[in-house]
């Protein structure tokens, strides 16, 4: 059976960029947890950006982040599997796919879709 146009093996690339505080949110942990699930996915190309108050998740833990323990399980994994963790400001139109975890949303930001 021959595949459908466009759909080889061309992996889609998603940013997940974290920017809450682990010290005061579960954001960052879940965000994290996320991230290693989906790294997992074959069609996907998954790299993290940690930005302002979350770019403490790759400090040394201090037994005062909310749910340290699946942040630094996920962190080890994302690790293992060689995801790209960056403290950077990244070009967010070089991915398919955005996913913002904030200090003030409710629940994750909707997908943006770069153009």
């Amino acid at each position: 059976m021959q595949e459908a146009p466009g759909r080889g093996r061309v992996k889609k690339r998603l940013l997940i960029v974290v920017t809450a505080n682990p010290a005061t949110s579960g954001r960052p942990a879940e965000a994290l947890r996320v991230a290693a699930g989906l790294a997992a996915e074959e069609k996907l190309s998954v790299s993290v950006a940690l930005e302002g108050p979350a770019q403490a998740c790759l400090e040394p833990p201090r037994g005062c982040w909310q749910d340290e323990e699946l942040l630094l399980r996920s962190l080890e994994i994302l690790k293992e599997w060689g995801v790209p963790v960056e403290t950077q400001k990244v070009d967010r139109e070089e991915f398919d796919l955005v996913v913002v975890f904030g200090e003030t949303s409710l629940s994750p930001q909707p997908l943006l879709f770069a153009s």
